[in-house]
C-alpha cells in the first residue's frame, strides 16, 4: 500500500508496492501473492491496506511465509471510536462494516473485487472478536490514538476544512485527546510478529 510512494524518503531501502502500478513504485502486486522467497523479508509495513483486505486470515498466512524469523508486521489503519466513527461513517467513502461478519477464510481465490471495512482493525485488533485471532502471532504493539488534523484534513486531493496555521495547535491538543483513544482515536498502529 505506497500509494505516493513517500516511505522511501525515510526508509531508502525499503520495496514500495502497491495493488496498482505507478512509476514511483517497484513492483505491483497482491497481498495475497507476495512476490517474495520464503522468510526474505524482514518488515511488511502497511499503510491503510488491512481495511482492504477481505480475508485477512489469507493475507496473514502470506505474511508469515515472506517474513523472516524475527520479521515484524507494521500496520497503520483507521481506527473507530465514538467520535470517528460518524466522521469515517459519513464523510468517507469507504463503509465501516461495523457489523459486517469478518471473512475468516484462509484463502481467497481469484477474481478479488474491492473490498473496504474501516472498522475491521479496530475490530480484530482492539475489541477482540474473534478469540485468539490472529492465530500464530503475536501482537507487541497496539495503539489507537486521535487524529483530527488528518481527518479533517480533506485528505490527499481535497481542501482542508481549517488553516494551516492550526495543524500545530491541533497536534498538541491531539497528544492529550489520544489518552483516551475509545472516545477520540481516529488512526492505530499495531504490530505483530509470528510466534
Amino acid at each position: 500500500g505506497s500509494g505516493i510512494g513517500n516511505l522511501k524518503a525515510h526508509l531508502p531501502g525499503a520495496v514500495t508496492t502497491d495493488l496498482f502500478p505507478n512509476p514511483w513504485l517497484d513492483l505491483a502486486c497482491d497481498g495475497y501473492e507476495l512476490p517474495f522467497r520464503e522468510a526474505s523479508l524482514s518488515h511488511l509495513v502497511l499503510f491503510d491496506v488491512f481495511h482492504h483486505l477481505r480475508a485477512p486470515n489469507a493475507f496473514m498466512l502470506e505474511a508469515r511465509r515472506v517474513l523472516g524469523p524475527a520479521g515484524r508486521l507494521i500496520l497503520f489503519e483507521p481506527y473507530i471510536s465514538w467520535t470517528s466513527y460518524p466522521i469515517y461513517g459519513l464523510l468517507h467513502h469507504e463503509p465501516v462494516a461495523w457489523r459486517e461478519p469478518i471473512n475468516r477464510a484462509e484463502s481467497l481465490p481469484r477474481p478479488r473485487d474491492y473490498y473496504a471495512a474501516q472498522g475491521n482493525a479496530t475490530r480484530l485488533f482492539f475489541r477482540q472478536e474473534i478469540a485468539g485471532w490472529p492465530e500464530g502471532w503475536g501482537i507487541f504493539h497496539a495503539e489507537g490514538f486521535s487524529c483530527f488534523h488528518y481527518l479533517f484534513s480533506g485528505g490527499y486531493s481535497k481542501p482542508a476544512f481549517y488553516p494551516a496555521g492550526w495543524l500545530g495547535a491541533l497536534r498538541r491538543i491531539e497528544v492529550r485527546l489520544s489518552r483516551w483513544p475509545r472516545v477520540f482515536g481516529g488512526r492505530c498502529l499495531v504490530g505483530l510478529q509470528p510466534v
